[in-house]
């Protein structure tokens, strides 16, 4: 007996945006969260006028539509602090780096 196939690319498309996909990848991103505050430099980082604010600046959104991908949902980790791009590139740490190497195996 022979199977046949045929793709649902409505249906896909739907899944790929539905809610419980947006609440799959937010918890994936919440997993980075934890390990990127495992990671990230405690203390004052180097223009950090406030200390810790660096490693209390990690939040995750979710969203149907993804300005990179159109098409799916996706799971954004981000730090919003004013030096985060200084302790990414410029101090050595690369935390967000690090913790998307780590989260893709």
């Amino acid at each position: 007996m022979a199977a046949r196939y045929e793709p649902d690319h409505q249906g896909v498309g739907m899944l790929m945006k539905s809610g419980e996909m947006q609440e799959m990848l937010g918890l994936v991103a919440e997993r980075g969260a934890e390990y990127a505050r495992s990671i990230a430099p405690v203390g004052k980082p180097p223009g950090d006028p406030h200390p810790g604010e660096y490693l209390a600046s990690f939040r995750v959104e979710t969203t149907p539509d993804a300005p990179s991908w159109h098409d799916r949902a996706a799971g954004l980790l981000i730090n919003d602090s004013p030096h985060a791009a200084y302790v990414e590139w410029q101090d050595g740490y690369h935390v967000l780096a690090r913790t998307a190497a780590a989260m893709a195996g």
